[in-house]
């Protein structure tokens, strides 16, 4: 007789593998930082040297415990709750049955090669020595001289690269639609 696989089980190995495969919520694309739970304390976060904005009671994104090859390096460890507990659209999703791991695997890995378009036009035209956002820096470089129409012709490309990203990640990863992250960076938190 074969033993029943418990449907749980196979939604968590599922999601394990889906969001070490994504990485998005960690690497300063979706959000700028993540909420640290009132109960949790510091500790944790200094043990991880996670850079924390304790006004604000986050830690900052992107996290420099994710590998953009590996994913997160101490998933199934020690981590801050909110790493643990963060659910995207997909992962929600995935665990719903609505869409299969496939499906979910592929739509990361679109996101992702739209991301990496984005990031090599941003590259193209400013550096940043601080980590930023993906937002921060698309912001910085936009907001220099976004009237200039020799700047929209010749950044035509960026920015509809940067629009066709927005709306898989509104569509597939963030929680609820989000249309005032670029203009308020509080509310791109994780939480």
């Amino acid at each position: 007789m074969k033993k029943k696989e418990n449907k749980n089980s196979a939604n968590t190995k599922s999601g394990e593998k889906l969001c070490l495969a994504c990485g998005l919520c960690c690497d300063g694309t979706l959000f700028k930082g993540a909420v640290i739970e009132k109960n949790e304390g510091l500790k944790i976060h200094s043990q991880l040297d996670l850079t924390v904005d304790k006004e604000k009671n986050r830690f900052m994104l992107p996290c420099h415990l994710h590998d953009p090859e590996v994913g997160c390096t101490v998933y199934g460890q020690v981590r801050p709750r909110v790493c643990g507990n963060f659910r995207c659209k997909l992962l929600k999703r995935l665990h719903k049955g609505k869409v299969s791991e496939q499906e979910a695997l592929k739509i990361v890995v679109k996101t992702k090669a739209l991301k990496k378009q984005v990031v090599s036009e941003i590259i193209k035209r400013a550096s940043f020595i601080e980590p930023l956002t993906l937002i921060e820096k698309f912001i910085l470089v936009f907001k220099s001289s976004h009237e200039d129409p020799y700047f929209r012709r010749t950044n035509a490309k960026l920015f509809i690269a940067y629009v066709a990203l927005r709306k898989m990640l509104e569509k597939h990863f963030y929680k609820t639609e989000s249309k005032e992250i670029i203009e308020d960076e509080d509310s791109s938190e994780m939480s």
